[in-house]
């Protein structure tokens, strides 16, 4: 029974479409991890985006000198950007830990009636609120007897039957810990990736004064070419 109780990290889940192993880990990384996390990590790289590019940035020999100016130079679109780059990392880490054929498998789940069925009491039982999804397991005691009280017993045996599935068995087992390292990488900077510097916000920035340090202005105006040319 307590190995059922992690069965419901996900059901943060929503409908699904165009089956594939990236768009099923899209689907986890949007609603399995909620907007609550995404709102945040959407903050902080606003607010922490010299740590996000300082690594790239050095790489090129360039240091940020002025952290507050580059914050204001930011336009919005880079940072959006910058998340859909974290989600990206994520969305591969979550592939790589459930497997491609699992990974199928439990979205197959939760495509079917009783799966979806199941999203939507989660979701109008509010379930899962807040900063109350990383303690989720405290919610749910015991599990199967909420649940009891929504689906028929058909779909209880549907649900079941999935729980005991080999792809049931991943999600009941290794759920918890992903989800952990999922919602530690995408609100800790230092787990970011690196970000591409040939954007025209970044050139912008490099074009200003007294925001960047450079090893010598032939050096800047050589990046500035080098990173117009290659944007996109």
């Amino acid at each position: 029974m307590l190995k059922l109780v992690f069965t419901f990290f996900l059901i943060l889940f929503g409908p699904m479409a165009n089956a594939n192993q990236n768009d099923d880990a899209n689907f986890f990384i949007t609603h399995f991890v909620g907007d609550f996390y995404w709102d945040w990590t959407h903050r902080t790289v606003k607010l922490n985006s010299p740590r996000f590019y300082r690594n790239a940035l050095r790489e090129r020999d360039v240091t940020i000198i002025d952290k507050e100016r580059f914050i204001e130079l930011m336009p919005e679109d880079a940072t959006e950007e910058a998340v859909q780059l974290i989600k990206s990392r994520t969305s591969e880490f979550i592939s790589e830990q459930y497997g491609a054929e699992n990974l199928a498998k439990i979205a197959e789940f939760f495509r079917t009636t009783t799966g979806k069925k199941m999203l939507n009491i989660a979701r109008n039982e509010k379930l899962f609120k807040g900063i109350e999804n990383l303690y989720a397991t405290r919610a749910l005691n015991p599990p199967m007897k909420q649940w009891r009280k929504h689906l028929s017993t058909l779909e209880i045996s549907r649900f079941n039957a999935f729980v005991h599935s080999p792809a049931g068995q991943v999600f009941i087992r290794d759920t918890a810990a992903i989800r952990k390292s999922v919602l530690f990488q995408i609100t800790h900077a230092p787990h970011w990736p690196t970000p591409p510097l040939n954007r025209p916000y970044i050139v912008n920035i490099m074009t200003t004064d007294n925001v960047l340090k450079f090893p010598n202005r032939i050096a800047r105006q050589s990046l500035i070419r080098e990173l117009s040319i290659s944007s996109p």
